[in-house]
């Protein structure tokens, strides 16, 4: 006989961060049907646990991270956070920015109509929202998006389906559909209104904006001895320990790593201070503070 399952957990998570990279090179294709805009771009990712949830016969406890050693587990950390670079469509429409839009709701259901439509594993696409947190052409800071995003580091690219004209006007009318029967939850009104804003924008002629998000001329440091840095007090991810966050200090000239960084891992426990060579940290895109580091004079401009 198989032995019966007496207990199962699941994991709690945090909301998904998700970091749109709008800079020269990071777009691969952009369409705009009137005030919707539609973008396929490289993004970065953070997913992060909280803790989990354990169920034994009829009763279910949650338990929150760090987990106190009584529970026979050990987890010292506040989360669980894995950081990784990927590809996704973001969709934006000024609908999606009214306050009292649930568009955690929205997009759940757009995710929900994309797989039932493409066959793709869930373990291989997912779905988020979040704002825009840097500015550029159309797109406005702080206006909010859904991305369908590729889960696996380093993307295939199976998310790029949704850029597809025909594609994306489906997906949207079968999560109006999903919406209007109550497949998942029973959408409030204005979420619902702003589905139908959102297929009244597809109903335009697509317009092509990738050009919008080519070449951008670069703001030049003065001179060659210049280098550009994460500023102290900000933060990138670090490339030398799976892209965890790392949180800047100070730069200086190091006589063996050379420009290095000053500063610690964000989930460290005790916070020691570490040295890493600046090249092994990522800019965060609208989140990292960046200037230039002098030389000559070690200034920070």
């Amino acid at each position: 006989m198989r032995p019966e399952k007496r207990y199962f957990t699941k994991p709690v998570g945090l909301p998904t961060l998700v970091y749109p990279n709008l800079t020269d090179g990071n777009v691969h294709q952009g369409t705009a049907y009137g005030e919707l805009t539609a973008l396929e771009c490289n993004l970065q990712v953070r997913e992060a646990i909280s803790g989990f949830k354990e169920r034994r016969g009829s009763n279910e406890y949650a338990v929150s991270y760090p987990i106190d050693p009584a529970c026979g587990i050990y987890f010292d950390l506040r989360r669980f956070a894995r950081n990784f670079f990927t590809t996704g469509v973001v969709i934006s429409h000024p609908a999606l920015d009214a306050q009292d839009v649930k568009i955690e709701h929205i997009a759940a259901l757009v995710y929900e109509s994309f797989v039932m439509l493409i066959s793709f594993e869930r373990r291989d696409v997912h779905f988020a929202y979040d704002r825009y947190r840097q500015g550029r052409g159309r797109i406005h800071e702080g206006a909010r998006f859904v991305a369908v995003y590729d889960q696996t580091y380093g993307s295939l690219r199976l998310s790029s389906a949704l850029m597809e004209e025909d594609t994306l006007r489906e997906v949207v009318e079968n999560a109006a559909r999903l919406a209007s029967i109550g497949e998942l939850d029973k959408l409030e009104p204005s979420s619902m209104v702003c589905l139908e804003a959102l297929l009244a924008a597809l109903a335009q002629k697509p317009r092509s904006i990738t050009s919008e998000f080519g070449t951008v001329t670069p703001v030049l440091p003065p001179t060659d001895r210049m280098v550009p840095i994460i500023k102290p007090g900000s933060k990138g991810w670090c490339s030398l320990r799976d892209n965890q966050v790392f949180l800047v200090e100070g730069v200086f000239v190091h006589p063996t790593t050379g420009l290095s960084y000053r500063g610690r891992y964000e989930n460290t426990p005790g916070g020691n201070t570490i040295i890493v060579p600046v090249d092994s940290v990522l800019e965060v895109p609208g989140e990292s503070d960046v200037g230039y580091y002098d030389l000559e004079t070690g200034e920070i401009m």
